[in-house]
């Protein structure tokens, strides 16, 4: 508005301008029914002038007394956030001093007047935790513009119960997005249910995926296993390439087909990487999966197989678990102790133990039972 009316101005004063330098005023009638002006064409520039200063000041007027009955009136209306304000400030002490019931109530009343009315609600539901009122809390919580604030709060607070049950209450796309995953397998590590956490692995950063892959998927295996054989399938199928190819997991695998009453699915997937690597967490399992009848069979494929590591102490300790099951005790005590030589473990030893006393070598059993103690 102020630069039109600048222009105006500029240009009403350069036609004004023209005719006083020319030393010629003009001459301009005006007539609207009996009123009449007679003035010259400078006098006339110089009148809109004037009006055009008199129209800027009444724009001005009138905006000046528009921000001053806005800003009063924002002061009545905003009266009552001012004191929730001043409330709040004074809860905030109070909750650091431990006085979390006056606390409480002072933050909610402060919600309605907040820029992010979810931060004094977790305060408040924070308060109110404290304080042993859990309805209060819950419905604090359940009042939350973020859902998954909800769940993480309470996870954040300890009570597992009530993250889970507000966790399996949020929607499906909340759950499955990838915050959703986050909280849900940090909510499995503190419930220490590692087959929960094992569709969410992948939200955890690098460090701690590889430190939980093992155990997440045994205790996935597990349950899977009770559940049946298509179920540890489908397990199975959703195994990277890498995970296929890791003796642990394998491991964990054949034992589950044992466990779901399939040894020789188990044994099969067992021998085929044993066949590529003898490792020892594979070798530790075969003795499981092979009864009286395989014993044989088995132990010959591996002497094929791995005839040269005849320094392998858990290839060793393997065939004499395998001789053990045939009933040939002085083969599998030589294995054993062979095995003893490279490597103590307390597994070996204990079976070891176990065929000296089958033998009647009493004293010797308790000379390794001893060690074991």
């Amino acid at each position: 508005m102020i630069r039109l009316l600048i222009l105006l101005g500029l240009l009403i004063a350069g036609l004004a301008a023209g005719p006083m330098l020319m030393g010629e005023t003009g001459y301009v009638l005006v007539a609207l029914g009996r009123w009449t002006l007679e003035t010259s064409v400078v006098g006339l520039a110089f009148m809109v002038l004037a009006l055009l200063v008199l129209v800027w000041c009444l724009d001005w007027l009138v905006r000046r007394l528009a921000r001053s009955f806005g800003s009063s009136r924002s002061w009545f209306a905003d009266r009552g956030g001012r004191r929730a304000h001043k409330k709040a400030s004074k809860a905030w002490e109070q909750l650091w001093q431990g006085q979390y019931g006056q606390a409480g109530a002072a933050l909610a009343a402060a919600v309605p007047h907040a820029p992010l009315p979810d931060f004094p609600r977790l305060a408040a539901a924070y308060a109110e935790h404290k304080a042993g009122d859990k309805a209060e809390r819950d419905r604090l919580l359940a009042e939350l513009e973020q859902p998954l604030a909800a769940p993480a709060m309470l996870l954040h607070l300890g009570d597992l119960a009530a993250a889970r049950q507000a966790f399996d209450a949020l929607a499906d796309g909340l759950r499955s997005s990838k915050a959703g995953n986050q909280l849900a397998a940090r909510l499995a590590l503190a419930e220490g249910e590692l087959a929960l956490l094992w569709p969410h692995l992948d939200s955890l950063s690098d460090v701690e995926r590889d430190h939980y892959y093992l155990p997440a998927f045994q205790a996935r295996a597990q349950v899977a296993a009770s559940e049946g054989l298509a179920s540890l399938s489908r397990l199975e199928q959703v195994l990277d390439r890498h995970s296929r190819q890791n003796p642990e997991i394998l491991a964990v695998l054949a034992s589950s087909y044992a466990q779901a009453g399939d040894k020789a699915k188990g044994l099969e997937l067992l021998m085929g990487a044993i066949k590529r690597e003898p490792a020892p967490a594979l070798l530790a399992v075969l003795p499981q999966l092979v009864g009286h009848e395989d014993a044989g069979a088995t132990q010959r494929q591996l002497l094929k197989w791995h005839h040269k590591r005849d320094r392998d102490p858990a290839l060793l300790a393997a065939l004499g678990q395998l001789s053990l099951l045939q009933g040939d005790l002085r083969e599998g005590q030589r294995y054993l102790e062979a095995a003893l030589a490279l490597r103590d473990e307390r597994q070996w030893r204990q079976a070891l133990a176990e065929v000296l006393a089958r033998q009647g070598d009493h004293k010797g059993a308790v000379e390794l039972y001893r060690q074991l103690a």
